[in-house]
């Protein structure tokens, strides 16, 4: 049976009472022999429930440090993701992956894209598995005739096309709604090709990335709506020149992962437009790539200068700047690329250093992802994932 320290009080202060004086001496050494270990080791301290300090210690750092870890790391890399399948064990299968980098000057620049073939569909979701595909992506359950089947290959890829410079494996992001998927699914290509022990693409919130872009961009305090990723890329819905084949040729490009993909980084560059000194780029090359992503760093500044950010939640922080708010449909247009004249010549180095940096962006049908980086004196660069 567990008592709480107070429970112990209740139960056993009426025997201790009913002790002589030598009795109670020896209870009195072990107490203070206790108490004397506890300041000397603080693993030793306990709360009233009998959890380690040092344990709920831990566990608040390490909660801390993943949420500044988070803001840090957000470094402009956009990710969304469709599944074959999410069995009852929550395994979700992939089909499909694209990754574009692109950046806020040049726009779309590089697009990495396979169709996968899933694996085995698990006993009794075939059919899930099936009218889930009819309805959505239309990559057959079975994967496409041109799927690859080696998932080792595809984490060696994908490695290759997220490594930054220094060699590490940038931070990915993607909406709130396919963080689970986003993960579930990078964890079943790392798992099924073979790397059990290397750690997996660490998920981050893509609307808390872009908040922070257009902090470091704007020379006056925002607090005009900004609308989620998510909806904000409805007005690229049919827009055509963003699918890969596959979906193209089935006039179904609003399922396609590279068309997400595209759709996310359009929807960054214009939400972050207003904020920077950028023109809309003539062009936006769709062209396929595997090869690896050049990577920049942002210099370190605290995160908590933001005021939206300081001593909050994410949900918080969302909540204040209207991320949440609907969107009303536009008409599909390319996004508008207006200028802001910057007050301060700190201003225009700031914008002119962020938007000449180059990003990736990821997705995939059962799993998928956009991701970008930026490079500036007072920021850190971001990757989104999903």
């Amino acid at each position: 049976m567990f008592m709480t320290m107070d429970e112990a009080v209740q139960t056993f202060h009426p025997h201790y009472k009913n002790l002589n004086a030598s009795e109670k001496a020896i209870y009195e050494k072990m107490a203070k022999e206790q108490k004397q270990k506890q300041k000397s080791d603080p693993t030793k301290k306990f709360d009233t429930y009998g959890v380690s300090m040092a344990d709920r210690n831990a566990a608040l750092e390490r909660e801390k440090k993943a949420k500044k870890e988070m803001l840090d790391y957000i470094k402009n890399t956009v990710v969304t993701l469709k599944n074959a399948d999410l069995t009852e064990e929550k395994e979700y299968l992939p089909c499909e992956v694209a990754i574009a980098k692109f950046s806020l000057k040049k726009g779309v620049e590089k697009v990495y894209h396979c169709l996968i073939k899933p694996g085995q569909i698990p006993v009794g979701y075939a059919f899930a598995a099936k009218e889930h595909s009819e309805k959505t992506h239309e990559i057959p359950v079975s994967g496409a005739p041109e799927a690859d089947s080696s998932y080792s290959g595809q984490v060696i890829r994908m490695n290759a096309f997220l490594r930054n410079q220094e060699g590490d494996i940038e931070p990915v992001y993607t909406t709130e709604e396919n963080m689970e998927a986003a993960k579930g699914m990078i964890k079943y290509i790392f798992q099924h090709g073979g790397e059990y022990k290397q750690p997996l693409y660490k998920v981050y919130d893509i609307d808390a990335l872009t908040c922070q872009l257009i902090k470091g961009g704007a020379n006056y305090v925002h607090d005009a709506p900004i609308s989620p990723i998510a909806h904000k890329a409805d007005q690229y819905e049919f827009e055509l020149g963003l699918a890969c084949k596959f979906h193209e040729n089935r006039d179904n490009p609003k399922y396609c992962s590279v068309h997400a993909v595209r759709a996310w980084a359009l929807s960054v560059i214009d939400l972050c437009s207003d904020f920077y000194d950028i023109e809309s780029p003539a062009n936006q090359p769709l062209a396929s790539s595997s090869g690896p992503t050049p990577m920049v760093s942002w210099d370190d500044e605290d995160i908590n200068s933001i005021p939206e950010f300081e001593d909050l939640e994410i949900e918080e922080d969302f909540s204040k700047l209207n991320l949440r708010r609907p969107l009303v449909k536009e008409p599909v247009k390319r996004p508008s690329y207006a200028k802001l004249n910057p007050s301060s010549y700190e201003a225009v180095s700031r914008r002119n250093e962020a938007v000449s940096a180059n990003g990736n962006a990821w997705k995939s049908d059962s799993y998928g992802g956009q991701r970008e980086n930026f490079h500036s004196k007072a920021y850190h660069q971001h990757n989104t994932f999903g």
